[in-house]
């Protein structure tokens, strides 16, 4: 049912399917030796979300995909 100051409708029975993304994997922390490259990652069930790492709550520059890398 619709409705507003004007008045009301009320249509036909509709299915209405919501498809959420789900992070179904979380990043794991780790602990990297010195010169070696950390590798988190993230998975997600149902429709791709649109990804930003952030670091200390910013978002990290050029880090929008399911892996994140960390050189140092």
């Amino acid at each position: 049912m619709v409705s507003n100051p004007l008045g009301s409708v009320t249509s036909a029975p509709v299915v209405l399917t919501v498809i959420d993304p789900v992070i179904a994997t979380q990043p794991v922390s780790r602990t990297n030796h010195a010169g070696t490259t950390a590798m988190f990652n993230v998975g997600i069930n149902g429709t791709a979300p649109t990804y930003q790492w952030l670091k200390d709550n910013s978002p990290a520059a050029g880090q929008t995909n399911p892996t994140l890398l960390l050189s140092r």
